[in-house]
């Protein structure tokens, strides 16, 4: 059986607190065989997939209490906790069930635009690159970064 062995740095005079969620399942972290140094690098603060095609539905997320469905191709995705800052880093895409890409053809080229970005939600737009109007992707998905 492996060990788990906490190791300070004998330079630090800084205190390193490991917290807990407050859950009553039981949680576990799998850590992969190799080095990892976190070292300062950002993390994921909120993400979400949904589809706006023919009907509305969220897929999965994680610190996304809802997403708005603001009319075709306009969505306000909302953060279940605010994040510190509006200056992060996000990403939006947009996707459909095709197999293959012909010009013209609709619900297969989309165009994902992300807009205004606040610290409890951020405004995320899809369009049609064929005739420039806003659409409804079968797929669409929003990362944020900090």
């Amino acid at each position: 059986m492996a060990t788990i062995k906490l190791q300070g740095n004998a330079s630090g005079s800084g205190t390193v607190i490991l917290t807990a969620p407050n859950t009553n399942s039981t949680r576990t972290i799998t850590l992969p065989d190799q080095d990892v140094d976190l070292g300062g690098a950002g993390s994921i603060k909120a993400w979400v997939n949904f589809t706006a095609y023919s009907s509305f539905s969220l897929r999965g997320g994680g610190n996304v209490s809802s997403v708005t469905d603001n009319g075709t191709g306009n969505f306000q995705v909302n953060f279940s906790n605010s994040l510190s800052t509006s200056n992060y880093a996000g990403i939006v895409t947009a996707g459909s069930d095709g197999t293959s890409y012909a010009d013209a053809d609709d619900n297969i080229d989309h165009i994902a635009v992300m807009g205004q970005m606040n610290t409890s939600n951020l405004y995320a737009f899809c369009g049609d690159m064929d005739n420039g109007v806003p659409d409804d992707p079968q797929y669409m998905g929003v990362m944020v970064s900090l």
